[in-house]
This record gives C-alpha cells, structure tokens and sequence, in this order.
C-alpha cells in the first residue's frame, strides 16, 4: 500500500511539473507572438464585428510597447523620423478592428491632410494598422474588452494626428500599400483638442509640442 502510494505521489508531481512546464512554454510563445514583428499567417487576421457586444473598458497593453521591442534600433525621434516611408498630418476617417492571434488590432483609414515628409499625396485615403481595438472576454464572444496600446485610449472617428509611417511591402499580414506606425505608440503624434497641442506616448522623446514646434522637430531629424 506505502509503495502504491509513493508510486501515485511520484506521477502527480511528474503531471503537475508538464502543467507548468506546458503553461510556461506557452507564455513564452506568447510573449514571441506579441513581440515579434514579421507577422505572418494572412488567415489569422480576423474581423471583429463590435455591433450588439457588450463592451468593457480595458487597461492599456501594458507591454512595454511591443510593436518596437523586437527592433534592433533604439525608438529616439532621430530613429523613427529617419526610418520613415512618409510622415503625414491625418484625420482618422472609419475604423476596422481585427484580432491576430489574440492580439486586437485596428485599421485607421486616415485623410491626409498635410505631408511633413515622403512620397504621399494630399487628400488620399491611406490605411494604418495600430495595435489596439478589442479582445474576447469569453468564448461566446459576446462580451469584448477595449485594449489601448498607450494611455490616450483607442482612437476615435474625428482623431487628428502626424503618423510616422512605415509602408507595407505585402509580406505579412497587413496588405501591400498599407502602413504601420515606425516605431509603434513612439511615432504617432495625437492631436489634445483641449491643450491645443500634439501629444506622444513616450516623453522622453518629447510628449507635448505645438503643431509648429513639432513640424520643426521633424525637420531637424529628416534626411
């Protein structure tokens, strides 16, 4: 009977030692998933559709900005502003949210309205992909969570910001002609309505600079 009793005690701690080494294994391909930035997998971008949910606020990703923590160069305004494809002053048109794995993200469609740098046009529509938008709370998905990639919130129809953009080549997820921020929360400048100023995620960079003084900003940095 002792020895029976061993022999069980002996194969618990074996099952409990493959739970957390599984649990642990799979966090890890988690935290690659969320930190990686060659997305790949076309069918795994998936659209949410938020009519008749309930929707619950969210905190920020609180992730230590993962759409830059797997590049190589450190995310300073002379770092992304010379990185950029096109910098654009834009107003957020329509919006399309979109889960990737679990992780949500949103589709801006933004008007241009001023080009600080690069080769786009006046008044064309271009498509943005931020990480933010929504995630399923059950497996009903029912019920979703608004997740921000920083601590200004999702954007919102009517949002103005200066995008620094990176254009897509069409060799992940996200359609060839598209763009995604440089540098992630670090290169998109929002327009504080309130403060009459446009506000950056990351202070250290500068977080709150008048529409002329950030234009001279940028000129300063770009090739």
């Amino acid at each position: 009977m002792k020895k029976k009793l061993i022999t069980m005690a002996i194969f618990s701690i074996i099952g409990i030692n493959i739970f957390w080494g599984q649990k642990f294994q799979n966090n890890n391909i988690k935290e690659l998933t969320l930190t990686t930035d060659k997305l790949s997998d076309k069918d795994s971008l998936i659209f949410i559709d938020t009519f008749g949910k309930n929707i619950t606020t969210y905190d920020n990703l609180s992730l230590n900005n993962t759409e830059t923590a797997c590049l190589s160069k450190e995310p300073t305004i002379e770092n992304y502003i010379n990185d950029a494809d096109i910098i654009i002053k834009g107003e957020v048109i329509s919006i399309k949210y979109f889960d990737y794995n679990g992780i949500p993200w949103s589709k801006l469609n933004v008007l241009v309205k001023k080009v600080i740098s690069g080769n786009a046009t006046l008044n064309q529509n271009i498509d943005i992909y931020v990480m933010e938008g929504y995630e399923y709370n059950n497996t009903r998905n029912k019920n979703l969570s608004a997740v921000s990639g920083d601590d200004l919130g999702l954007h919102n129809i009517g949002d103005t910001s200066v995008f620094v953009l990176t254009e897509e080549d069409g060799n992940n997820i996200f359609e060839k002609g598209s763009y995604r921020r440089t540098f992630g929360c670090f290169s998109e400048y929002r327009y504080i309505e309130s403060e009459n100023v446009y506000n950056i995620y990351d202070t250290k960079i500068g977080s709150k600079l008048a529409e002329k003084n950030l234009e001279t900003t940028i000129d300063l940095y770009a090739e």
